[in-house]
C-alpha cells in the first residue's frame, strides 16, 4: 500500500500508482469555487435542478443593463 505522497509522486513521474491520487479540496488553493462545483454536478446529473439562493435568473451573475 502506497502513501498519498508516494501516489502523487508516481503520478508526477508518469508511472501507475496503486490508486489514482485524489484531492478533494483540502486547502484553499486546491478547492473548487461553489459555482464550478454546482455546474459540474448539474452537468453530471448528480443533483436535481435547483435555484441557488440569491441567483437572479433575469440577470445572471448580477449583471444588469445600464438602462435599468
Amino acid at each position: 500500500m502506497m502513501t498519498s505522497r508516494e501516489r502523487v509522486q508516481e503520478a508526477l513521474d508518469h508511472r501507475q500508482a496503486d490508486q489514482v491520487p485524489l484531492d478533494l479540496g483540502a486547502s484553499d488553493v486546491t478547492g473548487m469555487h461553489v459555482d464550478s462545483v454546482y455546474r459540474l454536478r448539474q452537468a453530471l446529473q448528480l443533483d436535481p435542478p435547483a435555484l441557488v439562493p440569491g441567483m437572479d435568473l433575469k440577470h445572471p451573475k448580477g449583471i444588469r443593463a445600464v438602462d435599468e
